[in-house]
């Protein structure tokens, strides 16, 4: 009732169009990062802290699991990811306003996106797949206010400020 699975004229080995070289595709890849995280916390006093923190990250790389065609099945690789941070925790008052402020910055590469193709097998259809875009880079600002004017009364503000693109 859920119809069949059809990979039409899908081949191990394909022609890249740029390069004119036969690639051939195993379907077999394995991806390993060692991925770090350092922090540095001053605690003020036993209300008020700041913290600065280094990070790697990684998304491992794969297969596109919808590809119809040798030349779109991947692999496509990891995505890495680098970012600090930099923040403060505060209380203020009795404990009845506080204020957390956050700095950061975030940069990627090989940062994997899903793109939409037309289809190489099924003409005047489209297959979703992911890429690797170039690089990109997130700055940012995140600001916290709470504050307890009366008991039973709560005001919170949030404000976030995102500068991101592309850089490649």
């Amino acid at each position: 009732s859920f119809g069949s699975c059809n990979l039409g004229n899908y081949q191990g080995s394909y022609i890249d169009p740029a390069t004119g070289a036969t690639i051939t595709s195993t379907g077999k890849e394995s991806w390993s990062k060692f991925t770090p995280r350092v922090g540095l916390i001053y605690t003020v006093d036993e209300a008020k802290m700041v913290y600065l923190t280094y990070s790697e990250g990684f998304r491992s790389g794969g297969f596109n699991g919808r590809s119809t065609d040798a030349s779109t099945i991947g692999p496509y690789a990891p995505e890495k990811v680098k970012n600090i941070e930099l923040g403060a925790k505060t209380q203020w008052m009795d404990n009845k306003l506080r204020l957390n402020a956050t700095l950061f910055s975030t940069k990627y590469d090989n940062k994997q996106e899903d793109v939409v193709f037309p289809d190489p097998v099924n003409a005047g259809s489209t297959v979703t797949l992911v890429q690797n875009a170039a690089s990109a880079t997130i700055r940012g600002a995140e600001l916290e206010l709470t504050a307890i004017p009366a008991h039973g009364l709560t005001i919170g503000l949030n404000l976030g400020i995102l500068d991101s693109k592309y850089d490649k």
